[in-house]
């Protein structure tokens, strides 16, 4: 395939999630479930100098937990011949597609967005859609999951983290490679702001991408919405801060992140406070033991730690293996 690769981005819990579904929709595009990280993937193991090394790349690759749940047919010993970062995981994309019978393959990986530039080198041809959506319902949002950021300090931090290093790395790529797509847009005018993506995308809009086709859930995993969401789109979850949050968060927000708020145009209350660092070395603190306990009782905690044991071999074999040795 040589349609070029669509890559959804932005800060978790921002609707990048929402938006892969809507383009799942379309006839042409196809999105798999997330990947798990591809950066850290090509950080670790580059472009593969010989055989053995490419099959270790692919072996972390296609055991991932991320990957596991693709389902795919393919092996190791099928990509050992690939000589780049590219080539090794570009098949698993392809598959997919193939599957789906769609000529176009895409990545939603919010995560991602903190990689654009590394991204945007292994695959010049790709294009990035950045979902921004107003971080004080970002935190609301993660203030609700376990592994989430669980203060307005700590969501402010991430929040601010994601999204400027989103628009730094995506903005110098130019209108043709990269994208802004505000979440209220899509939730207030989903046509017209879905006609401007497919537009970016080259693609002819379809009115089947108004309704979200959902990725299905693998056995155990939890609801990731309600059933109402799979229907229509709600714009219930836009301004959810203001109905939800206490003023005192918004303040604590707006202490971290209202300039870049009024940057993008959100409407802030220009009120700000100085943070202690006690304060804030309490909210990390709880965050990280709310972590903490989230891996250890999550229902994927199994696969996900031997992703972490696949990762600790290759860090080791990595060194051990020579370049040249096939």
């Amino acid at each position: 395939m040589t349609e070029r690769p669509v890559f959804v981005v932005g800060c978790p819990r921002s609707g990048t999630t929402l938006l892969r579904d809507l383009l799942r929709s379309h006839p042409r595009l196809s999105f798999p479930p997330e990947s798990g990280g591809l950066p850290r993937l090509y950080r670790v193991h580059g472009d593969p100098p010989s055989d053995r090394r490419a099959r270790l790349l692919a072996a972390e690759l296609l055991g991932s937990h991320s990957l596991e749940r693709w389902g795919l047919d393919l092996r190791p010993a099928d990509l050992e011949q690939a000589r780049s970062f590219v080539a090794v995981v570009t098949p698993a994309y392809e598959e997919w597609a193939r599957r789906e019978g769609k000529p176009r393959w895409g990545d939603k990986t919010p995560q991602h967005v903190l990689a654009i530039p590394l991204l945007a080198r292994l695959f010049p041809t790709a294009q990035f859609v950045h979902v921004l959506r107003d971080g004080r319902d970002v935190a609301v949002s993660l203030a609700g999951k376990r592994w989430g950021q669980r203060s307005a300090y700590t969501a402010a931090v991430a929040w601010r983290r994601y999204v400027e290093a989103g628009l730094a790395g995506g903005r110098p790529l130019g209108a043709g490679r990269y994208h802004e797509l505000s979440y209220e847009r899509l939730l207030g005018a989903p046509e017209p702001t879905l006609r401007r993506l497919c537009a970016f995308l080259e693609e002819d809009f379809e009115p089947a991408m108004l309704k979200p086709s959902r990725m299905p859930l693998v056995e155990g995993q939890p609801p990731l919405w309600p059933a109402r969401f799979d229907d229509r789109l709600d714009a219930a979850s836009v301004a959810r801060w203001t109905r939800e949050r206490p003023a005192s968060e918004e303040v604590v927000f707006e202490s971290v992140a209202g300039d870049l708020l009024r940057r993008l145009g959100y409407e802030t209350r220009g009120t700000t406070r100085a943070l202690g660092r006690a304060e804030r070395a309490r909210w990390r603190g709880r965050d990280a033991l709310g972590l903490v306990r989230w891996r250890l009782t999550a229902w994927d905690r199994v696969p996900r730690a031997r992703t972490t044991c696949l990762h600790a071999r290759s860090l080791v074999l990595v060194r051990l293996i020579p370049q040249g040795r096939r």
